[in-house]
């Protein structure tokens, strides 16, 4: 059996300018709004260890795990 998988990407020119700059300025908002709060809540050592949690999460990413029994 074949299997296909959907794409995962919108082809280029599918969203209209207008939409675009939308999510533009909500992403721009959004991430300044998390980048300030993080300045704000974490100390020096929390900071860090966050690049190590994103390191080890992009590395859990690669294991690939079998869906199917043995």
């Amino acid at each position: 059996m074949y299997y296909s998988p959907a794409p995962l990407h919108i082809p280029d020119g599918f969203l209209s300018i207008l939409v675009s700059v939308i999510c533009w300025v909500i992403t721009v908002v959004t991430l300044s709004s998390a980048i300030s709060r993080t300045n704000k809540s974490l100390g020096e050592k929390q900071i860090p260890l966050m690049g190590v949690m994103a390191a080890f999460i992009f590395a859990a990413q690669m294991i690939k795990l079998s869906s199917s029994r043995w």
